[in-house]
């Protein structure tokens, strides 16, 4: 993946844990959280514009003091609901695992995949600890992109240990707990069947290998302080 132009390389071996992982994770939260939690819109609707809307001159006009009244109107409920957040937010569908072939979607309802894996409920803003890794996986010889937001539910702003924030391949371990993740709870966060030598639908084959070494058991494999994982599966 390339960086403001300039490509992003793994760490070689040896350098545990990357050494890029803090630039990288400040770079990234600083252009993608705005996009992805709603910055935008705080960003626009800032008290002090509202302000000047709301001081709009009214001499000499009764219908532009009318206007000012609605407009006020209108800027307290904005402020309302992006200060206090009065936005109903549904319950969360239950946690379930696909053994459909790909591609995969991250889940809407990332929390219930969070609560199922059994991994801590963070915060959008937990950066402590920070490590990238690249998992790539193909089916049945075909490349299957990682999917944007896994183990992110923007919904509710939480987020688990591990997630993704777009379908580069890289995996970010972030905050408390990410040194404890499997590759077993990363497919729970995605809501993707990964157990007894299946991958979704592709049961005939699973190989996993981490850093190029074969992993004998893939679900309990800790993500952390691995470069690459390769994941191949086929039906």
């Amino acid at each position: 993946m390339a960086w403001f132009g300039t490509p992003l390389r793994h760490s070689t071996a040896g350098l545990r844990p990357r050494q890029d992982s803090n630039l990288r994770s400040r770079l990234r939260r600083a252009v993608l959280y705005p996009l992805s939690y709603g910055g935008l819109l705080r960003a626009a609707v800032r008290r002090r514009d509202l302000q000047r809307l709301a001081n709009i001159s009214t001499v000499g006009s009764p219908t532009a003091s009318a206007s000012v009244v609605h407009v006020r109107w209108i800027v307290g409920l904005l402020v309302s609901l992006v200060l206090f957040g009065c936005v109903s937010r549904p319950d969360p569908e239950p946690a379930t695992l696909s053994t459909q072939p790909p591609p995969w979607s991250a889940p809407r309802d990332a929390i219930s995949h969070i609560r199922a894996a059994g991994l801590p409920e963070l915060s959008l803003d937990s950066g402590t600890d920070p490590f990238i890794l690249e998992i790539v996986i193909t089916v049945d010889g075909a490349a299957v992109p990682l999917a944007p937001f896994i183990g992110i539910d923007r919904l509710r702003a939480v987020q688990a240990p591990v997630h993704t924030h777009d379908g580069s391949g890289d995996v970010w371990l972030e905050g408390e707990g990410n040194r404890d993740v499997t590759l077993g709870e990363f497919f729970t966060l995605w809501g993707v069947e990964f157990a007894d030598g299946c991958l979704g639908a592709a049961c005939a084959e699973l190989v996993v290998t981490a850093d190029g070494r074969a992993v004998a058991d893939p679900a309990s494999l800790l993500l952390r302080d691995h470069d690459v994982i390769e994941v191949s599966a086929s039906s």
